[in-house]
């Protein structure tokens, strides 16, 4: 079995969020997102083809969604 920490290994230059793919398959991927005050654009909502679930384990986040929901 492999451990990885999730914290490990953090690049020192988040000038750019970082995304490393850390498992996948035909119907799933697992991605670390390693972030540093990063956001969408100020006009316009961030549209992606596909559904995704956020958790953040260290920080704070604001999402806000078209419907306000």
């Amino acid at each position: 079995m492999i451990v990885i920490n999730i914290f490990a290994d953090i690049p020192s230059d988040l000038s750019a969020e970082v995304f490393e793919t850390l498992a996948s398959s035909s119907k799933v991927k697992i991605e670390r997102i390693v972030s540093k005050g990063h956001c969408s654009p100020t006009k316009g909502w961030h549209q992606q083809e596909c559904h995704e679930w956020v958790i953040v384990l260290q920080g704070a986040a604001i999402l806000t969604f078209e419907d306000h929901y």
